[in-house]
């Protein structure tokens, strides 16, 4: 081998020293880097696997709360439905009730007018009654042409 131009002792050496340098390195250098890889795979898959654990837990939330909101829905639903029938009753009731107070009150203008009517025909009669009386007193106190008095009138208005 010498012809090639290679030494012995040189390529033992180097092989020695590359034994060498690759027992350091492997156990320096690659296993650590091997060690770190793994731990960072390790870590990553368990992200993942809790990611995806995280991504379970959002849907079945999600469709928890999509139920609740149905059912909310639902009992806000049945309560406005409540309170209309209750604003409904007590519309009724209210109308009812201005219904009876207008018919008291019409009734009790309808009973003024008519006392007021009363009182106006009693009025009137009255008038009429004192024009009569004027009227029949003036005749009274006149004589008819034979002179004679109205006795009549006199003993009716007694």
């Amino acid at each position: 081998m010498e012809a090639l131009g290679l030494d012995y002792k040189l390529l033992i050496a180097q092989l020695i020293n590359f034994g060498v340098l690759l027992f350091v390195l492997n156990k320096l250098v690659y296993h650590p880097v091997i060690k770190i890889i793994d731990d960072r795979r390790k870590k990553t898959a368990e992200a993942l696997e809790a990611n995806q654990k995280i991504e379970e837990r959002l849907a079945a939330l999600e469709s928890q709360e999509k139920a609740v909101f149905k059912e909310v829905q639902i009992k806000a639903s049945e309560e406005r439905q409540r309170l209309l029938a209750l604003a409904n009753s007590e519309k009724a009731a209210i109308i009812a009730q201005a219904k009876d107070a207008a018919g008291r009150e019409t009734q009790k203008g309808i009973e003024k007018v008519k006392q007021a009517e009363t009182q106006a025909v009693e009025n009137l009669k009255k008038q009429v009654v004192a024009q009569m009386v004027e009227q029949l007193s003036q005749k009274m106190s006149s004589t008819d042409s034979k002179g004679r008095k109205y006795q009549l009138l006199e003993e009716i208005l007694k």
